[in-house]
């Protein structure tokens, strides 16, 4: 897989396309045994590629909350109950460890934004 992260796209390659997704764009990525699955605003999207190659290219926004899911806190709207609702109103359920893991990250995330706007 090629990625340039100047660029800002995901190269997505299969038999039946050939598209890029905008980095920006994607809500969250996990792994389905050999395949990811990708679901960003343009649509989802799946093709065979290992997570760690992706995850090396993403942004800090981004968060592995599993050895299988990568979030992208830009996109959350809400943690709660073991879930994450993203801004397209997706939801995803999450382990107990995981799910607690990635809502500190996200509370530290949002802490940080915070801070930012008020330096």
């Amino acid at each position: 897989m090629m990625t340039d992260t100047n660029v800002g796209y995901l190269p997505i390659v299969t038999k039946a396309c050939t598209t890029r997704v905008r980095i920006s764009d994607v809500m969250m990525i996990s792994r389905n045994y050999r395949k990811l699955e990708i679901k960003a605003e343009s649509g989802d999207f799946q093709y065979y590629e290992k997570l760690d190659n992706i995850a090396g290219c993403l942004g800090r926004q981004f968060y592995r909350c599993s050895d299988g899911i990568i979030i992208n806190f830009e996109k959350v709207e809400c943690m709660k109950q073991q879930s994450i609702t993203f801004s397209n109103g997706c939801r995803v359920e999450l382990g107990r460890d995981c799910y607690l893991k990635a809502r500190k990250a996200f509370t530290q995330y949002l802490n940080e934004q915070f801070q930012h706007y008020f330096r």
